[in-house]
């Protein structure tokens, strides 16, 4: 989970609805707001946006695969050691 927050009051409510929703005359910002979420949604990833008293913030999920030749000290397994002639 990713939490992006921002000390001030907010974006604008019709920045908010271009970014879930774009509409036929969308700005740049409303755009890349609806490309950012584009993206997350094609990683089958989720984005709120939560507007509080004094801060304003984007919560983004995102799962990442877990690689299997991962040990549990995080370590890379190698496949095979390589020899080298020096």
């Amino acid at each position: 989970m990713y939490r992006i927050t921002h000390p001030a009051p907010g974006i604008p409510e019709e920045l908010i609805q271009e970014m879930f929703h774009l509409g036929q005359t969308a700005s740049r910002e409303g755009l890349g707001l609806y490309m950012s979420h584009k993206l997350v949604r094609i990683m089958n990833g989720t984005v709120q946006y939560l507007r509080e008293a004094e801060r304003s913030s984007f919560i983004i999920l995102v799962e990442f695969p877990v690689d299997k030749q991962i040990n549990q000290r995080g370590d890379k397994r190698p496949n095979e050691l390589e020899k080298t002639d020096r």
